[in-house]
């Protein structure tokens, strides 16, 4: 940072510390004559936009000057600041750029530092100072010593060590016993960075010299002694808590015991000895008697016997400070607040299902419709302050990716990629379908079935027809539309196609043709002929043998097929007939 120089309206000379993320409307006027060519020598008006500065009185008044030279100083008197403490704040024109502000407090301006310091400074904070302290920051523990050099709230606060962490000016603490009921609560539940110092902020309106009087909150563990029982008299009892009922009890920041009303609370108050007669529980509000009610009930988890205040399906009027005194004179008190603090429910979005209550300290879980997928957490803790410890999930409705492809044999009928969309596919003529035929879009974004794949189909190698043959060369397997011939050897005859065809289905159309045993076509005789005239005949066919005219048959006029291939009768002769009857036939 560059430190200037410059006469305050007083009279003083200070040094003014320059910070660059502080420059006020910087943008110099066009005609602005340069005393240096690149620094310009006047400032525009000033306008101040920082909320630190209400009511405060600008001396000259910034809202009628509209032109500043180099050094020019704009004081601002009576300014409140974010802690309600009044403070006296300068800018300085510099090089045709506003500078600051530098601030100090209107009631140290008698003491004998009277320099400006820069708005605002941060405070350190340090868990290790506060032992059985609980601090919250925005409603998050803080307490333990942070890590790293990790932003956290937003950026809210960053750290400055292992252990000491830095908060910007106006942040503000929260304080409160680790254990309620268990510790003495002394000094203030809530602190407040001012201008790098933590003041205490009270429970009532008060000075900013009551504010800086308050030490730093401590808690008083209460000994639990187990020997010495006079000893005991000299401190103040335990309390304990717990709801019942579906209700909820749990401690806020600032050391209330927050109840959801309707629930059974359970105040115990743990001392001995018995032998001075039971405690006393009093509280600050009228509460119906018929709904407060004390006895003596063992402490299962301490194993202890307390004096016990149970109130029933209590409301908000019964909050206020509930004491437990001693018969010894001790006494101890825990303040309760009843309030339905529920986190926001998510009732715009109408896709988002919610299972569990949305009261304080509980934990809901989130979901979808059927066609949606959760944006987010799918659990949420509902905090003390009423807000979840997260954004809020939503609802987006799902969509698979598309189906990109480049099998150019493939083919996809789709009606599109959201939920339940449904997508076919197929393939090309001579091509099987790998994989499934079908595949749905999910509820989770993915489609049901990876991508299928086209093979080629193929049919089977075969073994040639018995006493037969194949007329091409036989392989191992046939693309679909290959087509094959078979024929028989000689003295057999086919019985069935004597070709099949490789179809899409990867089967033959048909089976290859039975080579069955048959009888070879027999001559016709010499001036004869013989019906019917066939390639072969099967076993038990016949034909007819018959002379043309003026010839006579010699022989058999039938022959039958024999199982052995074999005609029954040799072939007949056709002889000359020259006798006046014609000729002569066979049987």
């Amino acid at each position: 940072m560059d430190a200037v120089g410059f006469p305050l309206f007083f009279g003083v000379v200070t040094t003014m510390v320059v910070i660059p993320n502080l420059l006020i409307n910087c943008v110099p006027a066009a005609d602005t004559p340069l005393t240096n060519a690149s620094i310009p020598s006047h400032c525009p008006p000033l306008k101040i936009y920082f909320p630190a500065f209400k009511g405060g009185v600008s001396s000259p008044d910034a809202t009628t000057v509209t032109r500043y030279e180099h050094l020019d100083s704009v004081l601002i008197s009576n300014a409140t600041g974010a802690d309600g403490s009044r403070r006296e704040c300068q800018f300085v024109c510099l090089y045709g750029q506003w500078t600051g502000p530098l601030c100090r407090r209107m009631d140290m301006l008698q003491k004998a530092d009277p320099n400006y310091q820069p708005v605002w400074q941060s405070c350190y904070f340090d868990p290790a100072t506060y032992v059985n302290v609980t601090v919250f920051y925005n409603g998050q523990n803080i307490s333990e010593p942070m890590s790293g050099s990790s932003v956290s709230s937003g950026g809210l606060f960053s750290t400055y060590s292992s252990k000491i962490t830095v908060f910007p000016h106006g942040s503000r603490l929260m304080f409160r016993c680790k254990e309620v009921g268990t510790f003495i609560f002394h000094g203030p539940s809530v602190m407040l960075c001012s201008n790098g110092q933590w003041e205490a902020m009270p429970q009532r309106a008060g000075s900013q010299a009551e504010r800086l009087s308050v030490q730093h909150p401590t808690c008083e563990a209460i000994p639990e002694l187990e020997s010495n029982l006079d000893e005991k008299l000299l401190y103040p009892p335990i309390i304990t808590y717990a709801a019942y009922g579906n209700g909820m009890a749990a401690p806020y920041f600032d050391g209330r015991l927050l109840v959801y009303p309707g629930s059974d609370l359970n105040l115990g108050c743990i001392y001995e000895p018995r032998r001075l007669g039971p405690p006393q529980w009093t509280w600050s509000k009228s509460i119906n008697q018929v709904q407060a009610q004390s006895q003596w009930t063992r402490n299962l988890r301490r194993n202890k016997m307390e004096w016990r205040l149970q109130i029933l399906k209590i409301k908000p009027a019964d909050s206020g400070k509930y004491t437990c005194l001693t018969p010894a004179g001790s006494s101890h008190s825990i303040v309760v607040e009843v309030s339905a603090v529920d986190c926001p429910r998510p009732w715009e979005d109408e896709e988002l299902l919610t299972m569990g209550t949305f009261q304080f300290n509980t934990t809901a879980s989130f979901s979808c419709v059927s066609g949606h997928r959760l944006i987010g957490p799918t659990e949420l803790f509902c905090q003390l302050n009423g807000q979840w410890n997260a954004p809020v999930p939503t609802c987006v409705p799902v969509s698979c990716p598309l189906l990109n492809f480049t099998d150019p044999r493939l083919y996809i009928e789709a009606n599109g990629t959201a939920y339940d969309d449904l997508a076919v596919f197929s393939c090309a003529a001579g091509f099987s379908l790998k994989g499934s035929s079908t595949s749905k879009c999910t509820s989770n974004g993915t489609w049901s079935h990876p991508m299928p794949t086209c093979d080629h189909v193929y049919c089977p190698g075969f073994q040639p027809p018995k006493n037969g043959y194949a007329l091409e060369t036989i392989h191992e397997k046939y693309l679909v539309g290959k087509v094959v011939h078979f024929s028989c050897h000689k003295g057999f005859m086919a019985t069935g196609p004597t070709s099949a065809t490789c179809q899409e289905d990867g089967k033959w159309g048909n089976p290859p043709p039975k080579c069955e045993v048959a009888c070879d076509t027999p001559k016709s005789p010499p001036h004869g002929r013989l019906t019917p005239i066939k390639a072969a005949y099967r076993v038990k066919s016949h034909v007819v043998y018959e002379c043309h005219s003026g010839y006579r048959l010699v022989g058999a006029r039938i022959s039958y097929c024999n199982p052995d291939g074999r005609w029954s009768f040799p072939v007949p002769e056709c002889l000359l007939d020259n006798s006046a009857g014609g000729s002569k036939r066979g049987p």
